[in-house]
């Protein structure tokens, strides 16, 4: 079996959270061009004040980088429990920001109401 197809196998696994398990959010999170890359357009992008939407945050890194980048308020969208992770990350190196975690049903469109001037949505490269 190659490492593709280990992958494959880990990746489609039932019991991961909803198909997607933590060590693909690790593979990406460790991806540091990636988040060079999308870090950049976030800064030409987000404005001081802004409120930002990540759709699919995962454990909320770019919600963390639109922090950072000035963002009045963060949502953080996630359909896995692995929205709890991001809570966590959150509450020991973020506790007063204004950003926030919720899971929410993202394949079937049932979202908050919100008014946003950005919304990150990045996928697994």
């Amino acid at each position: 079996m190659s490492d593709f197809d280990a992958y494959l196998d880990e990746l489609f696994y039932p019991d991961s959270f909803n198909g997607f398990p933590v060590s693909s959010h690790r593979i990406m999170i460790n991806d540091r061009r990636r988040i060079a890359v999308i870090g950049a357009a976030m800064k030409e992008v987000i404005r001081p004040g802004d409120t930002v939407i990540d759709a699919g945050t995962g454990t909320g890194i770019f919600a963390f980088l639109a922090h950072r980048c000035g963002a009045g308020r963060v949502i953080g969208l996630d359909s896995s429990p692995v929205v709890q992770v991001a809570r966590q990350i959150k509450a020991l190196n973020f506790p007063d920001a204004p950003i926030e975690f919720q899971r929410v049903d993202l394949p079937r469109g049932r979202l908050p109401t919100v008014r946003a001037d950005a919304i990150v949505c990045v996928f697994p490269a």
